[in-house]
């Protein structure tokens, strides 16, 4: 067997979801449907065709797919409603294929990120959950809020966390809210996340030299490129603490984009994970953000 060969794997248990098709503002469609299952990514498998089992106490699955030439990973789905609700499941994985006999048992966990959803008025609201990830895959984790705006969605344990939160004017009067995370290692309580006409997207903070430091990128709906940002204009709290702003400073990306460093005093009071928020609220829009730092 090749020592370079990888078999990640992922659980996805939130229940059957269907509804509506979002449209950002670029014109991609994204449609909210979920369905249960198991994930195998396969790393560094060589060109050919592979036998796929996977069983556990009460599922097994078996599969035969494909690898391409150029199929540096490969994602293969396995999909079931017995999966629904599960915080954790033990399988073993066997693979078989151009001279490989792969045999592993895995536990594949999960957490719980909850919170509840309201609009600049602090009504709740109906929204979407979105466990996205870098790029659109052909099995996304999605969920929604309930009629009080709460909701509960089980994220797949070891992978980076980016979730996306949106209601149903997404790109035309909103944008998504996010709560972020390099790694989600547990669960998460968020009280109450706010969406409004503006993003703060792919927001970062890390700690040094009694300082948070804070990075995020700018977007409201229906502009091209946002207006500027003062200190006077966002809001920082860490583990619900709020924090007076050091600095802000503006970078520009990607030719004329703009994106803001901030700097906010503050120790590290806790050994669990900070909790960082961000608001934005001025005359270019409201919108927050939620990052957390392990």
């Amino acid at each position: 067997m090749s020592k370079n060969i990888e078999v990640k794997s992922f659980l996805n248990p939130n229940p059957v979801f269907e509804s509506d098709t979002l449209v950002d503002p670029h014109g991609k469609k994204y449609h909210m449907e979920n369905y249960p299952f198991i994930e195998l990514i396969l790393i560094d498998f060589k060109e050919g065709e592979y036998f796929i089992k996977i069983k556990s106490e009460k599922i097994e699955f078996e599969k035969k797919i494909e690898i391409g030439k150029k199929d540096q990973s490969r994602s293969v789905y396995f999909k079931s409603k017995k999966l629904e609700g599960l915080d954790k499941i033990k399988i073993n994985v066997d693979i078989e294929g151009v001279g490989i006999k792969y045999s592993d048992k895995k536990i594949l966990r999960t957490f719980e990120v909850r919170g509840k959803v309201l609009d600049t008025d602090n009504n709740p609201i109906f929204a979407y959950i979105w466990a996205s990830r870098k790029r659109l895959v052909d099995n996304e984790v999605i969920s929604a809020t309930d009629e009080n705006g709460k909701f509960c969605i089980k994220c797949p344990a070891g992978r980076e966390l980016n979730l996306f939160i949106g209601d149903k004017n997404y790109a035309s009067t909103t944008l998504e809210a996010w709560v972020m995370a390099d790694i989600i290692s547990r669960d998460i309580e968020i009280p109450e996340i706010k969406i409004g006409s503006f993003e703060v997207y792919g927001l970062k903070a890390w700690h040094s030299a009694s300082t948070w430091h804070i990075f995020f990128m700018p977007a409201k709906a229906g502009v091209k490129v946002p207006g500027d940002i003062f200190g006077e204009d966002v809001d920082v709290w860490i583990d619900g603490e709020k924090k007076d702003i050091i600095s802000i400073t503006k970078h520009l990306v990607s030719g004329d984009y703009p994106s803001y460093f901030l700097s906010v005093g503050g120790e590290i009071k806790n050994d669990y994970p900070q909790i960082i928020k961000v608001r934005v609220d001025s005359d270019v829009g409201f919108g927050e953000a939620y990052y957390i730092d392990e």
